[in-house]
């Protein structure tokens, strides 16, 4: 009865008449307290002790079959030849244990109380403590959470939308979303308030397995990709409105279709697989031309003198007289592809080469990506282009790629998103400020922990392959701090936004600022959390004078479920072990309801 109350209550009423039943419900919650260990590599969370402890696991994970990059150390000072990750998975280190302190300079590093709870949490409502609350208890629950996706889908093929969409709007919807557009401005003006920037994200998600994708086939598909475009510019000029800095998330899977995005996927690991069974071995080395015309002899393709030596010049990209994996891979990228059927590699059968149905789609999505740069150009807004599954990312980082090389010249403004619980994260970093430093513009990233864990685990069981996510919490966690570090030396050409909600790892990129001399107001890092997590570290970062972000995603409440979904599934993990935040939401709670000062 109490929940089907509070469901019918609008959040606008609540706010301005709390429900005269929270003590009910605060007493009812009294069991969230619970504080359990856990071993996901999730975005967020405290940490186990164990986190601190130098006695790491040792089993290597293979990555062959998900990437392709192994980059020698990043050096701002000498450009060294690019080199590629090694099929030889041995060659995969884990990251070292996160040191338990830094080295500090003259003045000691500034020490921040992140558990004031009623200066976290004095923007909010009682009710939406109470919201909060319950929230993350339904999130602690693991078969609930486990089975959500089966109990929403299922309640909505028998009840229809209205009823399951009674509990799941004053609940989950409105703690972890704006709400739909016009809702937006209710949101960012109360973050704006205490210093707080936001993020807009449109959050509508599909994957691969989205029925109407598989069975319409992709022209049908395309004013559905068009017509997300349009919310996307229209997002991007609320964002521009913002004093603190305007930014928009985009996915691509939005602007693209996720079965095309992963047969370009395919199609590019195809790419780089090919250089090392059929011309270098050693993706550390580059080869010669007579090396060059050698391995298309040998792929049983002949061509004129002439025509090879065309072929050589077009391969060498930096004409240093040879070609190397990074210059093997920017000529066969799938937006200019004419070498790729000029050298007649499409015809060895050896790489699976997109059809001119996925050409077309896959072009019209860089045409939809284009324009929202130009628009976020024009308006001077950064965009932050989401990671996405594995199965998918190739494609998605080469079309991010191409954005960054038109627009990251003058200031970063198109930034990539990565998922440090992937194996080889940190290699993908160093790759890519190499890559910045040869097309001389701005590396721009943003780093989080990670989202699509169950995901990927799932489907590396079903293929047989081995798992891309680091198989202990520990590991990610002094992975995500190395990567960190790594951008932040090389800061002179970078810009950073350090989305996590990790008291630790927080703490250790504030210290590792101020050893490396970088202020708090640098608009060249940046921290962000999630909207509806976390707020006791965004309001003390942004009141000790850091920039903060809060991720805030919006849409019709049917199309973001499954980012709902998603969101209760990484905080079933993260909640189950994040006492903190619980503890301090019940001192607030506790303080108004009995009046204190």
């Amino acid at each position: 009865m109490m929940m089907q109350r509070l469901a019918r209550a609008p959040l606008r009423s609540l706010v301005s008449n709390p429900p005269t039943l929270l003590v009910g419900v605060a007493s009812r919650i009294s069991g969230l307290r619970t504080f359990e260990t856990s071993s996901s590599p999730c975005l967020g969370g405290a940490q186990p002790a164990a986190f601190f402890s130098q006695d790491r696991p040792t089993r290597t994970p293979d990555i062959e079959k998900y990437l392709s990059l192994r980059r020698s150390p990043f050096s701002p000072m000498s450009l060294q030849p690019l080199r590629a990750f090694s099929t030889d998975s041995s060659q995969a280190s884990r990251p070292s244990p996160a040191p338990s302190s830094t080295t500090s300079p003259s003045s000691p590093p500034p020490k921040l109380d992140f558990f004031d709870s009623r200066l976290a949490f004095e923007t909010k409502t009682t009710w939406e403590l109470v919201r909060a609350l319950l929230v993350f208890r339904m999130c602690s629950i693991q078969w609930l959470v486990r089975t959500s996706e089966k109990l929403i889908t299922v309640s909505r093929a028998v009840l229809g939308d209205t009823i399951p969409f009674l509990f799941i709007r004053p609940t989950f919807f409105e703690h972890f979303t704006a709400g739909n557009e016009q809702d937006l401005p209710f949101v960012l003006q109360r973050l704006q308030k205490i210093g707080v920037g936001a993020i807009l994200d449109y959050a509508a998600e599909k994957d691969v397995s989205t029925p109407s994708e598989t069975d319409s086939g992709i022209d049908l598909l395309e004013k559905e990709c068009d017509e997300n475009m349009e919310i996307i510019l229209q997002g991007i000029k609320i964002a521009s409105a913002s004093p603190l800095g305007g930014v928009m998330a985009i996915k691509i899977t939005g602007l693209g279709k996720p079965v095309v995005l992963q047969s370009i996927s395919d199609y590019l690991l195809g790419v780089r697989r090919l250089w090392s069974s059929h011309f270098q071995p050693d993706r550390n080395k580059g080869i010669d031309k007579q090396l060059f015309s050698q391995a298309f002899e040998k792929m049983g393709i002949h061509h004129t003198p002439e025509k090879m030596d065309k072929l050589f010049s077009d391969f060498d990209k930096d004409k240093n007289g040879e070609i190397n994996y990074i210059d093997w891979t920017e000529s066969l990228n799938i937006t200019d592809h004419e070498i790729l059927f000029d050298s007649k590699i499409a015809q060895t059968g050896l790489i699976k080469v997109p059809t001119a149905e996925e050409y077309k789609a896959i072009e019209s999505a860089l045409r939809r990506a284009y324009r929202i740069a130009d628009e976020a150009e024009k308006l001077n807004v950064k965009l932050l282009v989401d990671a996405e599954q594995t199965y998918m990312q190739l494609a998605i980082d080469h079309l991010t790629h191409v954005l960054q090389k038109k627009k990251n010249h003058t200031k970063p403004l198109i930034f990539n998103t990565y998922q440090c619980y992937l194996t080889y994260s940190k290699l993908r970093i160093q790759n890519d400020l190499e890559r910045s430093l040869r097309h001389g513009i701005f590396f721009a990233g943003k780093l989080v922990r990670g989202a699509y864990m169950i995901q990927e685990r799932k489907r590396a069981k079903e293929l047989n392959l081995p798992s891309p996510i680091w198989p202990t919490i520990e590991d990610t966690h002094a992975n995500y701090d190395e990567c960190v570090e790594l951008v932040m030396k090389n800061i002179d050409r970078s810009s950073l936004i350090i989305a996590s909600h990790n008291l630790p790892s927080t703490e250790r990129a504030i210290n590792k600022m101020h050893e490396l001399g970088i202020p708090a107001n640098t608009d060249r890092v940046s921290f962000g959390q999630l909207l509806g997590m976390s707020d006791h570290l965004s309001l003390t970062l942004s009141r000790n004078g850091y920039r903060v972000f809060k991720y805030v995603p919006y849409g019709p409440i049917g199309e973001v479920i499954p980012y709902l979904v998603r969101r209760a599934q990484e905080n079933s993990d993260i909640m189950s072990n994040v006492g903190a935040e619980r503890e301090m939401l019940w001192q607030e709670l506790k303080r108004r309801l009995m009046g204190r000062n």
